[in-house]
């Protein structure tokens, strides 16, 4: 990795920790997409336990799959963004609920333990193709012998609007007012598949959702 597109990276964890910084209430239900309220039913189906919730931010995804009685660690790496979960954790479910937050980069995040999957939602597509292998990668390391990773791609960067610089491998780093910083890559149905060929991930379960995302659950084999 380059000097310029590691200059470029920390941009864009500086973009986060900003965008966090301006919300001032924390939002702990999730959004009305038809793909969400499927998750729990998807993880239950494989025997699915324990989950890290990856680039949690407020931790609404985090909240939800702890109600449902799963275990959960919600990690981000914007510190405003892991106090505003700690916060709902403490003010609306009284620290009653199966979940912790942890500010780590989760391209080199370490549990204390290993889980049973991993959740990306829609946070794949603000990395480059390298940086998002190695985010796979580091995943792979937190995850027990026999586990999942499950993740919702998003159709992003389709059109030409908004001021952005594109980098070598055409991953976009926008120069907005409210995006300054901000990564986003598209990924196409095929490029995703090949990363999970490289990495030897079987995928069990392929739908499309809420403005053509991919729902997608790979299963680890070591």
């Amino acid at each position: 990795m380059g000097l310029d597109y590691q200059e470029n990276y920390l941009r864009n964890l500086d973009f986060w920790e900003t965008a966090w910084k301006r919300v001032s209430k924390a939002i702990n239900k999730p959004p009305d997409f038809a793909y969400v309220k499927n998750i729990p039913s998807l993880l239950n189906k494989y025997n699915i336990k324990s989950v890290v919730d990856l680039a949690c931010g407020s931790g609404w995804l985090s909240f939800m799959l702890a109600e449902q009685g799963f275990q959960v660690t919600g990690v981000d790496i914007s510190e405003s963004a892991i106090k505003l979960a700690t916060q709902v954790k403490k003010d609306i479910y009284k620290n009653q609920i199966d979940a912790e937050f942890l500010s780590q980069d989760i391209l080199s995040m370490k549990l204390d333990f290993k889980v049973d999957c991993a959740v990306i939602n829609a946070c794949f597509e603000h990395f480059n193709r390298e940086r998002a292998v190695e985010l796979l990668k580091n995943s792979l390391e937190n995850l027990k012998d026999e586990a999942y990773i499950y993740a919702v791609f998003d159709q992003v960067a389709l059109s030409d609007k908004g001021e952005f610089l594109e980098l070598a491998d055409g991953t976009r780093e926008y120069k907005d007012t409210y995006r300054a910083g901000m990564f986003l890559r598209n990924y196409s149905d095929e490029e995703l598949k090949e990363i999970f060929q490289e990495l030897n991930l079987k995928i069990l379960s392929w739908e499309i959702v809420d403005n053509e995302s991919r729902s997608v659950l790979v299963q680890v084999s070591r």
